[in-house]
């Protein structure tokens, strides 16, 4: 599938949000739930509470990292990021000696030039060579043989994207274009309207931290006077450190470039080999729940 990312069926700018009611939302996740896996299974996962038909008190904020944790582009990007830098400098494979996992594009790019140049490189220099990345990227990832989602991804997202009380967001040092058009070959962009990117910092704890206010303006709009919890889902120490450092709930998952015995030293909250049973994850936000219900306290929660 080709990635049409100048069209306007992708967004093409750091930050723009789209919202969508959390009843149309709520509505089609019962439609989903009780087409999957029964009405018994839902009333045990989803109707512990007498609160479903009010406004949420709490809104959870989740920002999912794209590589490793969300998908695996088959080195796509790197592929395109040596494209680009050969072109513009004459230096191939670029990339070889610098270990991805958990950078951002921009420390990327900066770690190219101080290999292979011996300096940093000017702004102009670092646009110029995300642009051409970025046009050498939708064909490296419309071409990769081994692009794949992770497992249990696609169902997973279907059921958290419509939780009334759950606000889907990104959370990489993918620059948002490079997001996108890694996200659009297997349809994951309708669920993410909003998200903090490579192009908003170059630290991911920056980063990060950009789009849980992003996440937290859209939730005034959605649902005026909630509270929110923050989480990041990730599969490196970077994304775990990052959303530490934001106060979030961190989730690590060992589908990408570290195994779980690394992501464990990380101490993250939760940490699952893979999503191929979503219900453990929307179990650990329905653990949540019933405690936030019960200690109507967020502090506490998070120090729990």
């Amino acid at each position: 599938m080709k990635a049409h990312v100048k069209s306007n069926a992708i967004v093409t700018t750091c930050g723009n949000t789209k919202i969508y009611s959390p009843f149309f939302r709520f509505n089609m996740f019962c439609t989903f739930l009780t087409s999957t896996i029964g009405p018994v299974e839902l009333e045990e996962h989803y109707w512990r509470t007498n609160n479903w038909n009010k406004m949420a008190v709490w809104v959870h904020v989740l920002l999912f990292d794209v590589d490793g944790t969300l998908l695996h582009s088959g080195g796509a990007g790197r592929r395109a990021l040596n494209e680009a830098f050969e072109e513009i400098f004459g230096i191939p494979e670029a990339t070889k000696e610098i270990n991805l996992n958990g950078l951002t594009d921009a420390i990327i790019c900066k770690k190219m030039f101080q290999t292979h140049l011996k300096r940093n490189g000017t702004g102009e220099e670092y646009r110029g060579l995300l642009r051409r990345y970025v046009e050498f990227l939708e064909q490296a990832v419309d071409e990769s043989e081994t692009y794949t989602l992770m497992p249990g991804i696609s169902a997973l997202l279907e059921v958290l994207s419509n939780l009334p009380d759950v606000l889907l967001g990104l959370g990489t040092g993918n620059i948002e274009l490079g997001a996108r058009i890694k996200l659009e070959r297997s349809g994951l962009n309708r669920y993410f309207s909003f998200g903090g990117f490579g192009c908003d910092a170059a630290e991911r704890a920056s980063l990060i931290e950009v789009g849980f206010r992003r996440g937290e303006e859209a939730v005034k709009t959605v649902q005026p006077g909630a509270k929110t919890v923050r989480w990041v889902i990730g599969d490196t120490w970077r994304d775990i450190e990052a959303g530490r450092a934001c106060g979030a709930r961190v989730v690590g998952v060992a589908t990408g470039g570290e195994d779980r015995g690394t992501l464990e030293k990380a101490k993250p909250d939760y940490i699952f080999t893979n999503f191929s049973e979503p219900v453990q994850l929307i179990s650990v936000l329905e653990e949540a729940r019933v405690h936030l219900m019960k200690s109507n306290d967020l502090v506490n929660y998070l120090r729990s």
